[in-house]
């Protein structure tokens, strides 16, 4: 090794001797903790990600049969009830009702989100799904606070006041669920907005991923749109914990294929050179 540097700096001068000098072992090595540390982050963030895109169907489900009662006919009956059976049913159940419509703030653009990280990383129906997933998820926030954490303010001030004296706050219980107002624009816009960005999404997955993420993932648009009043609500959630079980599937098993296929071609390489 001596001969050789000696050789080197004679030819060559001494920067070429420091060029042929070995890398210390600590410089060689500094780089590969960090690198550690960042695969455990990328781990753990996306094991972040699957708990919550598993969580957002189940608390879809969960929301919706919040809405109604034990009794299967008594919930549809509130479908065409008038305000007053709404009011009794609203008062029997406020504490849960409240509860369910704080979660909803959280709820809803977690489902935005599902949707969006299942998304392909390019395509104009990525692009697209993505434009009408940012419409929705504030949008649907809104109405859903309004109508929910709003009605139940109003429930909770009328069970304070003596009954004459609760007419008004009927009058505007009835303003808000059952006349025409900004909310039902609101509404209406973000189930457009949520129809068309399951849609794209449908489109930009299959590709990837076939029916058997696409068409349960428009179904749980399509129906989620209609309504989040069970049973509506809770079929929506159940079609996308389909289309999310679906894709995470499918991606544990590519996962699996892309960290197999250098082993595999590595040893075919040595078996062939020998």
């Amino acid at each position: 090794m001596l001969k050789r540097d000696s050789h080197y700096f004679l030819v060559n001068g001494p920067k070429m001797v420091m060029s042929l000098s070995p890398i210390p072992r600590r410089e060689r090595t500094a780089g590969s903790p960090s690198r550690f540390h960042h695969g455990l982050l990328m781990d753990r963030h996306q094991r972040v990600r699957r708990i919550a895109m598993i969580s957002a169907p189940i608390g879809l489900i969960a929301f919706s049969l919040s809405h109604g009662t034990l009794s299967w006919s008594e919930t549809q009956h509130l479908a065409t009830a008038d305000p007053d059976v709404w009011i009794q049913h609203l008062t029997n159940i406020r504490g849960r009702w409240l509860a369910a419509h704080i979660g909803g703030i959280a709820l809803f653009p977690l489902l935005g989100m599902t949707i969006w990280w299942m998304l392909p990383p390019r395509g104009i129906a990525s692009r697209v799904s993505r434009v009408a997933l940012i419409v929705y998820m504030p949008l649907y926030v809104a109405v859903d606070a309004v109508l929910g954490i709003g009605s139940s303010i109003l429930i909770n001030y009328r069970e304070g006041l003596a009954p004459p004296d609760r007419a008004g706050v009927d009058g505007a219980f009835n303003a808000l669920f059952f006349e025409r107002s900004a909310i039902d624009w609101l509404d209406q816009g973000a189930s457009i907005a949520l129809k068309i960005g399951t849609l794209a999404a449908a489109l930009a997955l299959w590709r990837d991923h076939g029916w058997r993420v696409s068409v349960p993932l428009a179904v749980a648009g399509y129906v989620l749109a209609r309504s989040h009043f069970p049973p509506y609500g809770a079929v929506a959630g159940l079609a996308l914990g389909i289309a999310v079980w679906q894709y995470l599937v499918a991606r544990q098993r590519g996962a699996g294929l892309v960290a197999g296929a250098p082993f595999e071609e590595g040893f075919g390489e040595q078996g062939t050179s020998g």
